[in-house]
């Protein structure tokens, strides 16, 4: 069986606030990060989308015309600068998929399309070992793509 290919995942630790995590993804150019406990375990993950969307108050997410007519000189940067030193146990999901590195990569990119993931942790033995990305994915599929035309020749 081939075995699944992943990268050494993006970390954070779960006592970091919202601004060190963006920052650290911006530093790390990446858009998730897995949160570990201070034994080092899985706790959570926090994305780009899970600190946009505690910026955003929920009535112009659901209704963004309204956000236009609502909005007023400064509001994003207030909004973003009251996040900034919250912790991000508050922002971030605590509910993830997880795989092992026996898990098929079609089996990950289905819960990617699922569930809208950014990144599924690769476990082995409970303890974090790496992370698939959308990038990841991208990358698999090109891979496939181009042996099969390479191999049709």
């Amino acid at each position: 069986m081939k075995t699944l290919s992943y990268k050494k995942a993006n970390t954070i630790k779960h006592d970091s606030t919202v601004l060190e995590a963006l920052q650290k993804m911006q530093v790390e150019d990446c858009n998730s990060l897995c949160v570990l406990s201070e034994r080092g375990e899985l706790e959570g993950i926090i994305t780009l989308q899970d600190i946009a969307g505690a910026t955003v108050p929920v009535e112009f997410v659901e209704h963004s015309n309204i956000s236009e007519a609502m909005h007023k000189e400064g509001f994003f940067a207030q909004e973003a600068k009251k996040l900034a030193e919250k912790p991000i146990q508050k922002v971030m999901r605590k509910t993830y998929i997880t795989a092992t590195p026996d898990t098929h990569m079609i089996t990950i990119t289905a819960d990617f399309l699922k569930n809208d993931l950014y990144n599924v942790p690769i476990l082995k033995d409970d303890q974090l070992i790496g992370v698939i990305t959308r990038t990841d994915i991208r990358d698999a599929l090109l891979k496939e793509m181009e042996s099969e035309v390479v191999d049709n020749y």
